[in-house]
Formats: structure tokens, C-alpha cells, sequence
């Protein structure tokens, strides 16, 4: 007998796969003593230092998707930062909907074009970003609440990449 193959499978070997390399990540990590920051990277501002501490695992993961996706994760961030209500909305629709992608998004907000382009220019990016806000609910909630820390993020990758991948001091 034959059975329907859904996507779900293979949206389940993703989630697992990206499991695997953060767990590996967190193991890696876990457990040492890291120096502060280099001069030339600087400190991060206090709310991503604080937002980082609430949410450790989150925060390795947001690392990680900018260290996987540098050519979206400044244009998305920086959106993000410049419209924080929408951001807001686009956050608890993923947490919301959790089958549903970055695609329906822009055809349930065809007044959102700006946003609708940059999900089309990098549809694997904020796919990917839609499920890190479906894994870590608060820690995406609570970071959209802080537009500033957005937009320094998004702005200083490098930085963000030192702080966001390693604890913090």
C-alpha cells in the first residue's frame, strides 16, 4: 500500500538537522571561559547583552542563522528595526502559524511590499528565521521588542556573530 508523503517529513528532517548542529554548537560551547569581545568589535549595546543572557539558546541560534544567511540578515534586521509594529506582527503570525511560510506571510499582506520583496529575494533566509521565532517564542518576542538592538545587530554582523554565538561575560 502506498502512502501520501507530506512535507511535513521533510520539514521535520530540517528542524532536526538544525537541532543537530545547535545542540552540537551548545556543546561546543558550553562550559567555557571566553575573553570579552576584541577591541576592534567592541561591546554590544546593554539590551542585547541582556537579551542574550534571558535567552542563551536563542541567542546562539540567531548566531548561527546570520553567521548561515549574511546577505539577508542585514536587510531583514534592519526592516525589522525600522518597523517594529509590523515586525511585531510578522513574529506572533510565525509563532501562530507555525505550517504555514514566509510566502503566505506576503500574500496575507499585500500592503506590506517592501517586505514582501525581501521575503522573495531571500525566501530560504526568512524561512529559516521564521522557524527560529517558532522555536524560541519569547526569546523572538522579547527581541522584536527592542527595535534599537535590531538595528545594531543588523548593522554590525561581525559583532553580532561574537556576541550572539558565544556567552556572554
Amino acid at each position: 500500500m502506498k502512502y501520501a508523503r507530506s512535507n511535513h517529513s521533510a520539514d521535520h528532517r530540517c528542524g532536526t538537522q538544525f537541532a543537530t548542529i545547535t545542540l552540537a554548537a551548545i556543546v561546543s560551547l558550553g562550559g567555557c571561559a571566553h575573553a570579552p569581545p576584541p577591541a576592534a568589535i567592541g561591546p554590544a549595546p546593554p539590551a542585547i547583552v541582556d537579551w542574550a543572557g534571558r535567552h542563551p539558546i536563542a541567542s546562539i541560534e540567531l548566531g548561527d542563522w546570520i553567521r548561515l544567511h549574511p546577505a539577508a540578515a542585514t536587510p531583514l534586521l534592519t526592516w525589522e528595526a525600522r518597523e517594529p509594529q509590523r515586525a511585531k506582527q510578522l513574529v506572533t503570525w510565525a509563532i501562530l502559524n507555525p505550517d504555514l511560510t514566509t510566502e503566505m506571510f506576503a500574500v496575507l499582506h499585500p500592503e506590506w511590499p517592501e517586505l514582501a520583496s525581501l521575503l522573495a529575494e531571500h525566501r530560504a533566509a526568512a524561512d529559516a528565521l521564521l522557524l527560529w521565532c517558532r522555536n524560541h517564542p519569547r526569546g523572538s518576542e522579547r527581541l522584536v521588542d527592542l527595535p534599537d538592538a535590531l538595528a545594531w545587530t543588523g548593522e554590525h554582523l561581525d559583532a553580532s556573530l561574537w556576541h550572539l554565538s558565544r556567552p556572554l561575560p
